[in-house]
């Protein structure tokens, strides 16, 4: 059974293996709601304690109204660009590459990308390039402008 983390961001993509691998045709409703309640945090439970075991459908729609609303997910995003670090090393760098194609991904999945595509999101990460790639990125843009 997969699991939950907490994360509005992991959210989706829990639900989609939630769905595929539990909430299958067949299954007793009792069974799906149990593997429900037990995938997702301790800290969260409450959040279902008022609901019998067969209600899966309902302890699904209130998980995705807690933690599936795509807003909840571009500001945990942009609150992660904000308290990145500017980039000094080689492994710095491979790793700020990496987190922003998992942000990238993660807005594409939701199809709210164009929400965080703005100029002072964009300002924010381009404070956070080292300087010789800062320097080539403004000469990337003035050209392309």
């Amino acid at each position: 059974c997969p699991s939950f983390s907490g994360s509005p961001r992991d959210f989706a993509q829990f639900k989609r293996n939630f769905n595929a691998l539990v909430n299958v045709p067949g299954r007793p409703a009792v069974e799906i709601g149990t593997n429900l309640v037990n995938a997702i945090p301790v800290k969260y439970q409450y959040l279902l304690a008022n609901l019998d075991l067969t209600e899966h459908v309902k302890m699904m729609d209130i998980l995705v109204e807690k933690f599936g609303q795509s807003c909840l997910v571009v500001e945990d995003i942009i609150n992660q660009i904000e308290k990145m670090k500017t980039v000094s090393t080689n492994k710095g760098f491979i790793e700020f590459v990496e987190k922003l194609e998992r942000f990238k991904l993660d807005l594409e999945t939701l199809g709210v990308l164009d929400q965080i595509a703005t100029i002072s999101t964009g300002g924010k990460l381009e404070a956070r390039l080292p300087p010789l790639i800062y320097v080539d990125w403004g000469k990337i843009v003035a050209s392309e402008s």
